[in-house]
C-alpha cells in the first residue's frame, strides 16, 4: 500500500485546522482541486508536541492522484452504509473523546459506552450482521490491532451520521517505486520522514519514522514481518520501531532481546556499520496499549 502525504493536508488545506482538527469532506474538496502527493515526496513534519506549529505549504511535490469529488451516504441509513462499504472503505465520524473509546482493547462496543456526538474521523472497512469493523488512526497497539468493532443497527457512537467516500479517483502520473520504512541506516535507506535511532541497552540502529500524530507506517523491507510500534524518546518525540519475537521477523536486522527491561518482545536493529553512525535519538519510553511503559536510557 502506497502511503499518501498527511503533511500536505495539514499544511496546505487552509479550510481545516491542521493538527487541531478538520473534516474529511473539506479534505476531499482540497484533493479534488489540488491533488495529493505521496509521503516520500512530501514527508510528515508537523510538530508532535505543539499543535500550533504547522509548516509552510510546499508546492514542489507532484500529485499522484486527484478525485472527482465525494459521495455522501444517506444519514442514519446503515443499510446504505453497508452497500457503500461493500464497494470501498468509507469515512465516518464517531464519538472518540470518551475514555472507553480511547482505552478500548477488544469486543463489540455499543451505545452504552459512547454518545452520538461525533468528534473523531475514522474509516469503516467491513461489517457482519452484528457489528461494523472500523479502522482507527492510532496505530496497531490500540484496540484490536488498530481496529474497533461497533454494534450494527443502532448508530453506535454516531457512525451513521455523516459517512462519505471519494469518487472518480484517477492517477495523475505513474506510480513510483517506493523505498520502504525501517531500512538499514548504513545503506543510506532512511526516508525523509525518518531519523536514525538506537538505545544503549542493545547494539544496532534502525531508520524510524515519526508517529506523533499518525499511525506507524506498515510498509517495511519484504524480508521483515515485525510489529510497528510507536515509542517516545526522553524528549517526548514519538517515533516508530519494529518489535519482534525472533530473528526471522527482522529480515537482515537482528531481534534484540528486551527481557532484561521487563518485556517479552524484542526490537529489530541493524548490525555492523550502522553502529558507527551518529544517532538522533537515544532514550526510548516503550508504551503498549497506553497502559504500561519502561524507559530505556
Amino acid at each position: 500500500m502506497l502511503p499518501f502525504s498527511e503533511e500536505q493536508l495539514v499544511a496546505c488545506d487552509t479550510k481545516d485546522y491542521a493538527c487541531r482538527g478538520g473534516h474529511y469532506r473539506t479534505a476531499f474538496r482540497y484533493v479534488k482541486s489540488k491533488g495529493l502527493c505521496i509521503e516520500t515526496d512530501y514527508p510528515y513534519g508537523a510538530d508532535t508536541k505543539d499543535d500550533s506549529k504547522v509548516g509552510t505549504c510546499k508546492s514542489t511535490c507532484a500529485p499522484l492522484v486527484k478525485i472527482g469529488g465525494f459521495s455522501n451516504v444517506p444519514t442514519l441509513d446503515e443499510n446504505s452504509l453497508k452497500v457503500a462499504v461493500y464497494q470501498q472503505p468509507v469515512n465516518v465520524a464517531v464519538d472518540g473523546e470518551n475514555a472507553e473509546w480511547q482505552f478500548y482493547k477488544s469486543g463489540v462496543m455499543d451505545n452504552s459506552f459512547c454518545t452520538q456526538n461525533v468528534n473523531h474521523a475514522v474509516l469503516a472497512v467491513g461489517y457482519s450482521s452484528d457489528y461494523w469493523k472500523i479502522k482507527n488512526s492510532w496505530g496497531a497497539d490500540w484496540g484490536e490491532d488498530g481496529y474497533i468493532r461497533l454494534k450494527f443497527g443502532s448508530n453506535t457512537c454516531g457512525i451513521a451520521i455523516m459517512p462519505s467516500f471519494p469518487i472518480d479517483v484517477v492517477a495523475t502520473r505513474d506510480v513510483p517505486a517506493s523505498v520502504p520504512h525501517y531500512g538499514d541506516p548504513s545503506a543510506g535507506n532512511c526516508r525523509d520522514d525518518e531519523t536514525i535511532v538506537k538505545s544503549d541497552h542493545f547494539p544496532g540502529k534502525i531508520c524510524a519514522p515519526l508517529c506523533g500524530n499518525r499511525a506507524c507506517p506498515v510498509d517495511m523491507p519484504s524480508s521483515m514481518s515485525g510489529h510497528p510500534t510507536c515509542v517516545s524518546d526522553k524528549d517526548g518525540v514519538k517515533q516508530c520501531v519494529l518489535t519482534c519475537t525472533n530473528n526471522s521477523q527482522c529480515g537482515e536486522a537482528i531481534c534484540r532481546d528486551l527481557t532484561h527491561v521487563g518485556y517479552n518482545v524484542g526490537l529489530c536493529t541493524y548490525n555492523s556499520a550502522a553502529d558507527a553512525l551518529s544517532s538522533n535519538r537515544n532514550a526510548f519510553e516503550f508504551s503498549f496499549n497506553q497502559s504500561t511503559s519502561v524507559i530505556l536510557k
